[in-house]
């Protein structure tokens, strides 16, 4: 079977340009995890070099949750990109080009066989990240439960408890998608 070379050329092209929202996606990403650490670097030391501000630490639970759930949307959408790659156009594209076998674009396949171990995925990935957006935020509202003599700490203790176990939530659901069943169609 011959190339269909303007088909092929069609698909080229949105590969790239997938390929460069998921650098695109992974930048930000980066950025908010730096943000995020710059963040808790400076709360805490206001609060070390001020003992008597405790309250900052409520800051905590509110941002870093926040920009957690940043990152989990680009990490989520930088997923779908992958499955769309690897579902629909790394077929098309080894179609267009002839390619009977369906070895081109097989990078999925080859990474897919390494995720699949749990803690390869769970410990690089999964600690830090709980950490830096979740565990901070529980470390600050254990610290200041003593603290909230006023209406307005109590909303922002009670929020920060909201933001960080939303994001666990979410973000404990997004390290079992590798190892869910996809959902069937049309039900």
């Amino acid at each position: 079977m011959s190339a269909d070379t303007p088909a092929l050329d069609v698909h080229m092209a949105e590969y790239k340009a997938l390929v460069d929202e998921i650098g695109s996606r992974a930048s930000s990403s980066h950025t908010l995890i730096n943000i995020n650490a710059v963040a808790s670097g400076v709360v805490g030391g206001l609060v070390f070099d001020h003992p008597n501000q405790v309250e900052l630490l409520l800051l905590l639970p509110i941002l870093s949750p926040v920009l957690g759930l940043l990152w989990l949307d680009h990490a989520h959408v930088i997923r779908n990109i992958g499955e769309y790659v690897e579902d629909i156009l790394r077929p098309a594209i080894n179609a267009a080009a002839g390619n009977s076998v369906g070895s081109l674009l097989a990078w999925g396949d080859y990474v897919g066989r390494h995720e699949r171990r749990a803690w390869l995925r769970f410990l690089p990935l999964g600690v830090p990240v709980i950490v830096l957006f979740a565990g901070i935020p529980v470390a600050s509202l254990v610290r200041t439960a003593t603290e909230l003599s006023t209406a307005w700490r109590w909303t922002l203790w009670i929020a920060g408890v909201l933001l960080t176990g939303c994001f666990t939530a979410l973000w404990l659901r997004f390290l079992r998608l590798p190892f869910t069943p996809p959902a069937t169609g049309g039900q």
